[in-house]
């Protein structure tokens, strides 16, 4: 059967290219917010995610070796020995409770450009410094902090991406801290030492720490908490574009 289709118009030239061009225009309007939602997304999920396993970790070593405030009471060292505790945290309490495949080296004298950095160095690592790179391709750095009576907290540098960029605090580089007296995991800025240098039990108010981070406070290493406070959701009023 033959249909005769006489009379129906087709689209012309020009009204093919008008409609390409609104379509074009939309494109160019939507797709930076999509790709900024979708690099949040992937903020937010590998630093909970992380804060998770470095959690979990931390407690099945707990079950085994106890309290953490007895664990590194005689692993401080001389004052110019920076690399101790973080080695004896390190081989001791969190690498052997590692689920995932991991690589453990140190930072050698060409700074973190030995693993691929484009910066020599950022924040307090250092040469020298321990690092842990998982198998999700999320870099850990590892440092700790002494009180009156030792080691009180180890410091732990997230880099979310591993050695791609920006690499800056604040966007891909988040610090979170062990508090070894109280046995807490906690996003860097959620709290402070007080009493005799030993608990981190002054909590700090959401208000604060969004202050501090916006003006830079502690080298934007606070940020994190930020997102965590917020319920692992990056706030839409964070002070640095993602």
């Amino acid at each position: 059967m033959l249909h005769h289709y006489r009379g129906k118009k087709a689209f012309t030239l020009a009204e093919v290219m008008i409609t390409l061009g609104i379509i074009g225009i939309v494109a160019a309007m939507t797709m930076p917010a999509l790709i900024s939602l979708y690099q949040k997304k992937i903020v937010e999920t590998r630093l909970e995610q992380t804060y998770s396993l470095i959690s979990q970790a931390l407690k099945m070593a707990e079950a085994d070796y106890g309290d953490s405030q007895y664990w590194m009471r005689d692993s401080a060292g001389p004052q110019d020995d920076a690399i101790t505790p973080a080695v004896t945290f390190l081989e001791i309490y969190f690498l052997p409770y590692l689920k995932d495949g991991y690589k453990y080296g140190v930072i050698g004298g060409k700074g973190l450009q030995d693993i691929g950095y484009n910066n020599r160095y950022i924040g307090s690592v250092t040469a020298q410094s321990r690092y842990v790179c998982l198998g999700s391709g999320i870099n850990l750095f590892f440092g700790y902090y002494i009180g009156r009576q030792g080691v009180i907290g180890i410091p732990i540098l997230i880099d979310i991406n591993g050695s791609k960029g920006p690499n800056v605090t604040g966007r891909d580089l988040f610090e979170l801290t062990f508090s070894l007296y109280d046995g807490i995991l906690f996003m860097s800025g959620e709290r402070r030492v007080t009493g005799y240098g030993l608990t981190y039990d002054n909590i700090i108010k959401y208000d604060e720490i969004y202050k501090r981070c916006k003006n830079g406070g502690n080298g934007l290493l606070e940020c994190g908490a930020l997102i965590k406070q917020n319920g692992w959701k990056i706030p839409k009023d964070y002070p640095y574009r993602i």
